[in-house]
């Protein structure tokens, strides 16, 4: 395999699928170049059945941006395959989604200074 080409590789998906994030991240490590990162909440979302009159799960659940570190992702476990892995790459954060608290700057601004306190407490620079 050349090296032209390396992977960006996020946690977010391979968590939604309920994958094992040290095992799919040390995999993925010495072919992955950049790693985004977001933290959410599953919210489970139901339907009302009038003939049941009750509810019933409804899927998928609805994904919501919250403060990294507080969300289901596991990323001590990611981050943990990466550098096992070996990955030497850069991460990076992102918000694309709505976030609670809305998406004013002093709120963006939180998320994004909770994204650098956790990264720079497990010593990523």
């Amino acid at each position: 395999m050349g090296t032209d080409c390396k992977l960006g590789f996020d946690a977010w998906s391979p968590a939604l699928r309920g994958e094992d994030l040290y095992e799919s991240a040390r995999l993925a490590a010495p072919h992955t170049a950049i790693t985004t990162n977001a933290d959410y909440v599953r919210l489970p979302r139901s339907r009302y059945r009038p003939d049941l009159i009750n509810y019933e799960p409804a899927e998928p659940d609805l994904v919501r941006a919250v403060p990294f570190g507080t969300g289901f992702i596991d990323y001590q476990a990611f981050f943990a395959g990466l550098r096992d892995g070996g990955f030497d790459g850069i991460a990076t954060y992102e918000m694309c989604s709505p976030t609670r608290g809305g998406g004013g700057q002093e709120n963006l601004d939180r998320y994004a200074r909770a994204y650098l306190a956790w990264m720079s407490e497990r010593g990523f620079r």
